[in-house]
């Protein structure tokens, strides 16, 4: 060690135990801390010159700064940490010249213009691949080649209607799996990719198309409670329903819970974008039954008709619903709009308390994630989308 700071330090020392008696502990760990730049965590009663201590030593040292809070039980975080800015976690909200310098972000991108090219990987989910990537960065930056990639996914995306049944494919065939008359409740939060292209270009076609599906869903997809199938399949001759499938839920005629949330946010985005007074309906219905089956909790189940005894829950449908909800607060007035947005900060509350993950070295914000009732994994599925909705939520119930 250099012999003038070991000098120095000693000489502090000896100042410090001059003023703080019986404490030799303490003042070397502070001194070791400070000798190697490393954190020391010093807990102990009140009135045993703690802070004295450290506050010395921090006197006897030019330039040095000082955070200083007296802490309890009901310390808010934003009175250490200062207040979340959500717009820094809203795609978009990132500088070019920055993105431009990131490897991984640049390879992300080489990944979804390589999906463009690939017809095998282009589906029903287009807008959720495109919408948060391509649309967000040509709405921020006007950069043509991000508003050419957005038209051909709405072109790809409106290229799977069905003119006989009026909805849009599902899934690309898998193996021998004929999927050629399934649609999928998900679809509902992909058609804003449509009508952004409609507004877009000013083709009304785009939009057509999405409103044509989502009378199909409206019809063939909510039941009479509310509910939502997750698969139908239609008779690709007459356009009629043929059946239900279970799909990502507990069964046949269950309730899997993401997809009730996609009904919910879905027919409210519709609504938003056409102002058709059936889609606000529908999104009420779904939204009441939704509601209705929110377990005292607040931890939303992979399906809302799973066996009692079975505890597996989604947060990201959760967080869907809840961003859902806060919309629809916005649309409703009175008591009803009240309703809305106290269902949606109770789940973002327990998503906050039970379902969080405060790592900055994780890309995964959400936990207790589940893909499918049938899956076994039940705890960190990764979706991107759903920590969008989970942020965008917040957000929400804070305006609103």
């Amino acid at each position: 060690m250099n012999q003038t700071l070991n000098a120095k330090m000693r000489a502090r020392m000896e100042e410090v135990r001059a003023q703080v008696a019986e404490r030799d502990d303490l003042i070397e760990v502070i001194a070791i801390a400070l000798l190697t730049r490393k954190n020391v965590f010093i807990l102990g009663d009140t009135g045993q010159a703690k802070s004295y201590a450290v506050n010395l030593f921090r006197e006897g040292i030019t330039g040095a700064r000082q955070f200083e809070r007296l802490m309890s039980k009901q310390t808010d975080e934003e009175a250490l940490f200062g207040r979340l800015d959500l717009s820094s976690l809203i795609p978009g909200g990132v500088p070019d010249e920055v993105l431009s310098r990131d490897s991984r972000y640049q390879a992300i991108q080489r990944k979804l213009d390589a999906c463009l090219m690939d017809y095998g990987k282009l589906d029903h989910d287009n807008g959720f691949k495109w919408l948060p990537t391509a649309v967000a960065d040509y709405r921020m930056t006007k950069n043509p080649a991000s508003r050419n990639r957005g038209l051909l996914a709405a072109s790809n995306l409106a290229g799977r209607y069905n003119t006989v049944g009026k909805f849009i494919r599902a899934w690309n065939d898998w193996g021998n799996e004929d999927h050629r008359g399934w649609a999928i409740i998900d679809c509902m939060m992909n058609l804003p990719l449509l009508y952004w292209a409609s507004e877009e270009t000013k083709d009304p076609r785009f939009a057509q198309i999405a409103v044509s599906h989502a009378y199909t869903a409206k019809e063939n997809f909510i039941r009479g409670d509310g509910s939502a199938n997750h698969i139908v399949e239609f008779d690709l001759e007459t356009g009629k329903m043929v059946r239900s499938y279970g799909g990502q839920g507990f069964g046949e005629g269950s309730s899997w819970t993401r997809g009730q949330s996609w009904a919910l946010y879905g027919f409210t985005l519709s609504y938003l974008h056409i102002k058709d007074a059936a889609f606000l309906e529908t999104a009420e219905r779904v939204a009441n039954y939704f509601i209705a089956n929110i377990p005292e909790s607040g931890l939303i189940p992979v399906d809302f008709r799973q066996p009692v005894d079975v505890d597996f829950v989604d947060s990201t449908a959760a967080a869907i619903a809840a961003c859902g909800l806060t919309e629809l607060a916005k649309l409703t007035e009175g008591r009803q709009s009240g309703i809305y947005l106290k269902a949606a900060l109770k789940m973002l509350k327990t998503i906050e308390e039970e379902c969080f993950r405060w790592n900055e070295l994780e890309d995964n914000l959400l936990i207790r994630c589940s893909a499918a009732y049938h899956d076994r994994e039940h705890e960190s599925v990764l979706f991107l989308v759903t920590q969008k909705c989970y942020v965008e939520g917040v957000s929400g119930a804070v305006k609103g």
